[in-house]
């Protein structure tokens, strides 16, 4: 299933979210300090990508999650936890933007993948940071296929493969400690 009129939007667009693709999967094989500036890299190409499809809660979502990722990773460093008023806030702002830049009840999918995921950086609990980040994935994967990015479909379901071999590597470690 392909959009009625291809257009070169839609071509640039997916051209771009090839290019985000690869950054991702070469940010899997980097370190730390590297990972966090190429993701964030890949997230802001992607929101651009987005924007071409007219998916302004993607672009904007995608922009909100890459400030909430750094934003998230300075309270841990210098709370060692996430205040809950941070939280509350940023949910607010992807709800807030979500509403501003409403296009059509897809929208709501793009907001439950931005609540999954910010929900499982709560947790220090490797499986609950996982299992929200699973649904989150899922989530994106239905999203991006009902606005014809296949690009960004493709993209989640590398995210979907590696989260499971994360989760099953962290049940054969638990599995041994019991």
């Amino acid at each position: 299933m392909f959009p009625q009129i291809i257009t070169t939007e839609y071509i640039v667009s997916q051209a771009i979210g090839a290019v985000t693709l690869i950054l991702v999967c070469i940010s899997y094989f980097c370190r730390k300090d590297k990972l966090l500036f190429i993701m964030g890299s890949a997230n802001l190409i992607e929101a651009v990508g987005y924007f071409l499809l007219n998916s302004y809660v993607g672009a904007i979502g995608t922009i909100l999650a890459t400030i909430r990722c750094g934003i998230f990773c300075f309270c841990e460093k210098k709370y060692k936890k996430i205040p809950i008023s941070v939280f509350c806030i940023t949910m607010l702002f992807f709800t807030a933007s979500t509403l501003i830049f409403w296009h059509s009840v897809f929208d709501l999918i793009e907001l439950g993948v931005l609540i999954f995921f910010t929900i499982g950086f709560l947790f220090k609990d490797e499986w609950k940071v996982r299992l929200f980040a699973l649904i989150g994935t899922i989530l994106g994967i239905v999203y991006n296929v009902l606005i014809f990015n296949y690009i960004g479909v493709l993209c989640r379901i590398i995210e979907l493969i590696v989260i499971l071999i994360a989760l099953i590597k962290f049940l054969k470690k638990k599995k041994k400690s019991w």
